[in-house]
């Protein structure tokens, strides 16, 4: 599952010319495989482009000081959980407050504002449009 999980993250995440992460439709996985990577991304100086949506662990990279939003970008955050293994894929298990403590800090401070505006981080997903990001202020991509 492990090899399975690369590939999706491999296939969904691509570095571009221009020395971004371009995120296209990216449904999350282990918040410590997406930390690894912007810490990754960061120590290189290279950037991020959200040009699709970036959803639950994807966000971390909100971190990044050189992250931007395309018009059809977004983002969909939620409380983190313990995932449970089953043949059929992994199934929500408990929260994990520890894990979403860690998301809740990669966050800027307009980003976490939105949130809280909304309800904050919850068991439901929450997405934020292009738009609301960047009232939230992240960058717009050019």
């Amino acid at each position: 599952m492990h090899r399975a999980f690369t590939a999706v993250l491999t296939a969904l995440l691509f570095m571009s010319p221009a020395s971004a992460l371009v995120v296209g439709n990216n449904p999350g996985g282990l918040v410590v495989q997406f930390l690894a990577q912007e810490q990754q991304l960061e120590a290189r100086g290279e950037g991020v482009q959200v040009v699709g949506r970036c959803a639950s662990a994807c966000t971390v990279v909100l971190h990044n000081a050189k992250v931007c939003v395309a018009p059809g970008g977004s983002f969909m955050f939620h409380k983190a959980f313990l995932a449970r293994p089953t043949p059929q894929g992994l199934l929500r298990g408990p929260d994990d407050e520890q894990t979403t403590a860690v998301l809740w800090s990669m966050y800027p401070p307009g980003v976490q504002a939105w949130i809280n505006a909304h309800g904050g981080l919850q068991d439901q997903p929450l997405n934020m449009s292009a738009q609301a990001a960047w009232s939230a202020g992240v960058a717009r991509c050019r």
